[in-house]
């Protein structure tokens, strides 16, 4: 009890509590701005002028089920049949891609599948039928990948990082705090 009593023991204890409560001040604050910008890529947002916008995330399904159609029908064509799969097989890649880089990687690689397989079929003597599939589904992929490329998810995941000073991210990081994923398709 006496090494308490000392001025020098009792002001190492109150510096080690101050830095310990900034570290996870720190921490804590990186992880709710991860979490804030990451809820906006699955859930959207809200614009400056109040419309909504829809989140990438949506998009992402929307262009997903976009391809499974399209490969689905084509696979009936058997010129078609090795494109149409390769569309399916990158399809199931980004619905089981797990972080926000993963699913943009496996858009960037689903988008020129759909794009090959569209061209492919496009070369192909199809039903008429099949032909206004092709533009229904070509459409509705080219929406969706048009909304997710006017998408704002990066633009207030990148102000969130800018508003944290430099200390801050240093310390983030050397915390190993989290920081919110951005979105790219290459």
């Amino acid at each position: 009890m006496k090494l308490l009593k000392k001025r020098s023991i009792a002001i190492l204890i109150v510096a080690i509590v101050v830095i310990a409560a900034t570290l996870v001040g720190v921490y804590s604050s990186a992880h709710r701005v991860s979490r804030e910008a990451e809820r906006l890529f699955f859930d959207g947002l809200v614009l400056e002028d109040g419309r909504p916008q829809a989140s990438i995330s949506r998009g992402l399904h929307n262009s997903a089920d976009a391809a499974l159609s399209l490969a689905t029908l084509m696979r009936s064509y058997p010129e078609l049949e090795n494109s149409a799969n390769m569309l399916l097989s990158t399809q199931q890649e980004l619905m089981s891609a797990g972080s926000i880089s993963e699913k943009a990687s496996a858009a960037t690689v689903m988008r020129e599948a759909f794009f090959a397989l569209e061209t492919a079929a496009e070369q192909v003597n199809l039903s008429e039928r099949d032909e206004e599939a092709l533009m229904q589904f070509s459409a509705s992929f080219s929406g969706a990948m048009t909304a997710i490329g006017n998408a704002q998810y990066n633009a207030f995941a990148e102000a969130r990082l800018s508003e944290q000073n430099a200390l801050l991210r240093q310390m983030s990081r050397f915390l190993g705090a989290r920081t919110p994923e951005l979105f790219y398709m290459s």
